[in-house]
């Protein structure tokens, strides 16, 4: 009787949790990439990987992407140009300016902006034990983020209100990107969506990009392709003339892509799936193991033991969401 509960538990959740997990491991993976070339590099490939497997299973099963309303196509690209898009950009300038434990903390609150934007829409019911839920869920994150990552301030005003501004921004533009996927999710093939999704993130990202480096000044052998391509750091050494420690380009296309077939198309596939099979609340609160997963792993891999609060940050998310599912 137990073990076919927990069975049935399982596969109920086992989308959402497989999402988040792979969403957690993402950046282990694509770790020493992003130590030298630019996040619309890195973001870019990862789209057109996605890009590339979801055009091939419309081909090979013959779905008609002009089968989706005009409609509906919008919130596909709404939902790439605001998550993926926007909002991974807007969450890497947080992280260079008050650092990764806050801008996880600030940033991870698009599950409350998710359930605020999902009572707006009135496409699902938001009782108050959601909503106890979802907090205690984010402090258990908090626990587990404080416990390897300094929580300070950072020395210049300008940059914390920049900083968190762009992390609490980055989780709004989440937020609505989650609703509009539960949208979408309900009338087109996951395929589509991830399709479309894509072509919307790789405007969004490069739009973004030009914007920002147009206006940069570097070296007159620094070519606004240098600037897509390799972090400022770098480009600053080149300007002073220094000699630069890069990966191979080849190798680090390679990475990024199959970061986007995983995290981009596999995982994005499962948190559709979970969305419509468990609700925005429960999926959503799921994928704050994310970011645990990500500072646990990169613990292991440096040989580093789980800490006591650690284990207690878990069990508190956990709690929190066993509060969503009753």
């Amino acid at each position: 009787m137990i073990l076919t509960l927990l069975t049935q538990l399982l596969q109920i959740y086992l989308p959402a949790f497989g999402a988040a997990i792979i969403w957690g491991l993402s950046p282990v993976i694509i770790f020493r990439v992003s130590q030298v070339y630019s996040s619309t590099f890195i973001t870019t490939l990862r789209n057109i990987g996605s890009l590339i497997i979801a055009a091939s299973i419309l081909m090979y099963l013959s779905l008609d992407l002009y089968s989706v309303t005009l409609y509906i196509f919008i919130v596909m690209l709404l939902i790439g140009i605001l998550g993926p898009g926007l909002g991974d950009q807007l969450y890497t300038i947080s992280i260079s300016k008050i650092g990764s434990s806050l801008s996880i903390i600030f940033a991870y609150t698009y599950v409350m902006w998710a359930q605020i934007f999902t009572i707006i829409s009135g496409i699902e019911e938001i009782t108050l034990k959601n909503i106890i839920g979802s907090l205690i869920s984010i402090y258990g994150l908090y626990i587990v983020v404080s416990t390897y990552g300094e929580l300070k301030v950072p020395e210049t005003k300008k940059a914390f209100i920049l900083g968190t501004l762009s992390s609490l921004t980055a989780g709004i533009f989440w937020g609505i990107a989650t609703v509009l996927s539960k949208i979408a999710a309900l009338n087109a093939d996951p395929s589509i969506i991830i399709l479309v999704r894509s072509v919307g993130a790789i405007i969004a990202v490069l739009m973004v990009s030009l914007l920002i480096n147009i206006n940069y000044n570097s070296a007159p052998n620094i070519t606004m392709i240098h600037k897509l391509l390799y972090r400022k750091e770098l480009l600053m050494k080149i300007d002073k003339n220094k000699r630069m420690n890069t990966l191979d380009l080849k190798y680090a296309a390679i990475i990024s892509i199959i970061s986007g077939v995983l995290a981009f198309y596999l995982a994005y596939y499962l948190f559709l799936e979970a969305l419509v099979s468990i609700g925005i609340t429960l999926t959503t609160a799921i994928t704050l193991f994310s970011p645990i997963v990500t500072v646990i792993s990169s613990r292991l891999l440096i040989g580093e033991k789980l800490k006591f609060k650690t284990v207690l940050g878990i069990l508190v998310v956990v709690f929190g969401l066993l509060i969503i599912s009753i």
